[in-house]
């Protein structure tokens, strides 16, 4: 066992191992340095593995050989010398051994013939690639904009439904504000009309270059673009549906209440 003072020494020589490891070596490199076996001269007792390999043990320890356990030995010298540190410079050779990328073989790009077919190819794919993002935009226009259209429907209907229990004064602010719901609801209605006859020309469009693009043998792209424009065609007819419920309803609501007064002029 160890004294006070040897425990005191050595604590202090472990400390002084760990703070060169941390400045000659970074974190990451500590790791594939080997582990030399020490002795230490201040109490001859004991021996001490330590990961720090023998640039720690020149400064601090006297580093032993690992076949023949002696001091200075002659036969394992390189055993002794510090390893190199990792290359940090992959896109090249590393200076500090030279060795790096050795035995390793450089990537061999497949390399395509620039034909003409070849050309005519990926032309025809990044057509495709652009008729599908307009299809995907125009989509999101159709159905952004008939939610707003049922919005301002049931905007409308609860007016009508307030209309029916309301005295003359209020009933003078409610139709005004039916005026203003009902003109919204109208230029929305045209911007639809717009959308869906310029659907109708992206249709067209995509139609046109799913044969193109199938003639110059990219057929993926062009089953993958008339999937696309059938999922879309559903989607915007599923999307008309509930705005003609809406309308429907609009228009039940607005019969009902032009009974009731004729009721009432009675």
């Amino acid at each position: 066992m160890f004294n006070v003072p040897s425990l005191l020494r050595f604590s202090k020589l472990f400390y002084s191992c760990g703070y060169l490891a941390r400045k000659l070596h970074s974190p990451s490199q500590i790791k594939y340095l080997p582990q030399i076996e020490f002795s230490f001269k201040e109490t001859g007792r004991g021996k001490k593995i330590f990961p720090c390999g023998a640039l720690i043990g020149s400064v601090v320890a006297v580093a032993l050989c690992e076949c023949c356990q002696k001091e200075n030995c002659s036969k394992c010298k390189d055993s002794l010398k510090p390893p190199e540190p990792p290359c940090k410079d992959p896109p090249s050779k590393c200076p500090a051994c030279g060795t790096c990328f050795a035995g390793k073989k450089p990537i061999a790009w497949e390399k395509e013939d620039l034909t003409h077919s070849f050309l005519l190819r990926q032309a025809n794919i990044l057509t495709i690639d652009s008729i599908t993002r307009v299809l995907s935009e125009t989509m999101s226009a159709i159905e952004d904009y008939h939610a707003q259209y049922r919005r301002l429907i049931e905007m409308l209907m609860d007016l009508m439904e307030d209309s029916r229990c309301a005295t003359d004064t209020r009933a003078e602010l409610i139709n005004c504000k039916q005026i203003v719901v009902r003109s919204s609801i109208e230029d929305m209605k045209k911007s639809i009309l717009e959308l869906e006859s310029y659907l109708e020309s992206v249709s067209r469009l995509a139609h046109a270059s799913a044969e193109t693009a199938f003639l110059a043998n990219a057929e993926y792209a062009s089953v993958a673009l008339m999937e696309r424009l059938n999922s879309i065609v559903c989607q915007v007819k599923d999307i008309k549906e509930k705005t003609l419920d809406a309308e429907r309803a609009s228009n039940e609501l607005h019969s009902l209440i032009i009974v009731e007064s004729g009721r009432g002029l009675k």
